[in-house]
């Protein structure tokens, strides 16, 4: 069990590296790599546990240049959003909407699964990151959940 559980933390720490890497590659800074590498991430969850999904994006990227901070938080955020949906949701279907308006960058993720009470600590902390990382780039998060009736997250951020 402990081997087993070094070897967890390890995946654990070489992921986090793989995305700090690609975070500071400013090859990476178009708005088109961040919806690539997004769904690159979410795509193998989703199709693991048998989630039925939908991802839209804008189907010609605008050359948008992304700050790196930018654009490390909102991977980060969409990371905890749809590890949250795979592990905890129970949902069948999930979608990602991304769409970039006027400068100003929206993410929706969103899940018909159990849902849970938004008001409720329940003692994690990843809720609280994705609150605190939207601030930081000066966004707008809004988390929409109920028992039964699925979650809906939805990150707002100008560019």
């Amino acid at each position: 069990e402990i081997i087993r559980e070094i070897g967890a933390n390890a995946r654990n720490m070489l992921e986090s590296m793989e995305d700090i890497i690609w975070s500071v590659i400013p090859s990476n800074d178009a708005f088109r790599n961040l919806i690539l590498h997004l769904r690159e991430y979410a795509i193998p969850l989703f199709e693991l546990k048998n989630i039925g999904f939908k991802i839209t994006a804008p189907e010609t990227a605008p050359p948008l240049s992304i700050p790196m901070e930018i654009r490390r938080n909102v991977f980060l955020i969409a990371k905890e959003a749809v590890n949250n949906l795979v592990k905890y949701s129970g949902c069948t279907s999930a979608v990602i909407d991304l769409s970039l308006l006027h400068s100003v960058f929206r993410m929706r993720i969103e899940d018909n699964g159990k849902g849970f009470d938004v008001e409720k600590d329940c003692g994690r902390n990843g809720l609280r990151n994705m609150k605190y990382r939207a601030k930081k780039m000066g966004g707008k998060i809004d988390i929409h959940s109920s028992p039964g009736k699925g979650t809906c997250i939805v990150l707002s951020v100008k560019i």
